[in-house]
């Protein structure tokens, strides 16, 4: 038998998470640029302070909580792959020592024979 992993289905095509963040990254940098072209410096400092947080963010996640979310994706996984072989198993062996129905004829009083 080979030793596949069980994937777990995504809910949306691959593409949209990146396509969000390039929109998100371009409402950032025209931000930027709008903020230095009005010579607003307390605008382009809070602009320039976001951006860095936004990359902050996105490092955090894929070398931060993305490593402990995956093992812990991993761990489920593996748990409900025992539970539904557990189950199985249980179900085989309910299903073979199930006993056959037996009957019993327990006399009436005052019937006749």
């Amino acid at each position: 038998m080979p030793d596949t992993q069980p994937t777990i289905p995504s809910a949306m095509p691959w593409y949209v998470m990146p396509v969000m963040g390039m929109v998100g990254e371009a409402i950032f940098v025209a931000g930027l640029v709008l903020s230095y072209r009005l010579e607003n410096p307390t605008l382009f400092n809070v602009a320039l302070g976001a951006a860095i947080g936004q990359a902050q963010m996105v490092i955090s996640y894929f070398f931060g909580s993305s490593a402990g979310s995956k093992t812990k994706d991993d761990a489920m996984v593996a748990s409900a792959i025992k539970k539904e072989e557990t189950t199985t198993a249980m179900a085989a062996a309910l299903a073979t020592s199930t006993p056959t129905a037996t009957t019993t004829t327990v006399p009436v009083e005052g019937a006749r024979p």
